[in-house]
């Protein structure tokens, strides 16, 4: 019975369907609206989290939630020393090359705190590539490791591409508010995209 408890699950390899073999069964990740960080803007009340593109801008930032981006690598172990630190996001398009990957594998270490993240565009079926190829990437990575991949989105259809491509985590900025109203979130609970692959869930 144990044995038969770990036998792998047939169907999709986990870079094609996403990390979860039963899709969202255990709910879709809700779309969260953040702001990134300038030093001449004021911070505003409905960011959930605040985004700052380098160390000084963490540094400076008063938001109770922040985070930072790179695509440096070798900064990994000192950004997760960095106090009040949310989240690290990689730049997705800077692990394209053989170099960077190699660099993070050789960098990384687990943790809860760093995702990848994909600035969505407009060639949709592109970026569900680019969202397999990063699982696959982080299928190479020590310790089991299950890197998850944060979708920057602009538009409800860009919202359902990539929940249909089984995004980890959606953002938007506050200029694309209209994302989390009501309607919108009415449309994408009554799309199929949000539906669970288990086919005995109720």
């Amino acid at each position: 019975m144990k044995e038969k408890e770990q036998a792998p699950i047939a169907g999709f390899p986990p870079y094609e369907r996403g990390y979860r073999a039963m899709g969202y069964a255990q709910g879709v990740p809700p779309l969260r609206v953040v702001q990134w960080y300038d030093p001449l803007l004021p911070l505003a009340k409905e960011a959930e989290e605040c985004i700052c593109p380098t160390i000084a801008d963490f540094t400076v930032c008063t938001h109770s939630c922040k985070s930072i981006v790179t695509e440096e690598i070798s900064l990994l172990p000192s950004l997760l020393s960095l106090p009040q630190l949310h989240r690290i996001y990689l730049k997705a398009e800077a692990f394209q090359n053989e170099k960077q990957q190699a660099l993070l594998k050789e960098y990384w270490q687990l943790n809860s705190k760093t995702y990848f993240l994909l600035y969505w565009h407009s060639d949709a079926f592109e970026c569900i590539e680019q969202l397999r190829r990063l699982r696959t990437l982080s299928a190479t990575l020590p310790q089991g490791t299950k890197l998850p991949i944060t979708c920057w989105i602009h538009q409800p259809t860009e919202q359902l591409y990539a929940l249909s491509g089984q995004a980890d985590d959606l953002i938007c900025e506050l200029r694309d508010l209209q994302l989390i109203s009501p309607e919108i979130r009415w449309l994408v609970r009554r799309s199929l995209v949000t539906q669970t692959t288990d086919p005995f869930a109720k």
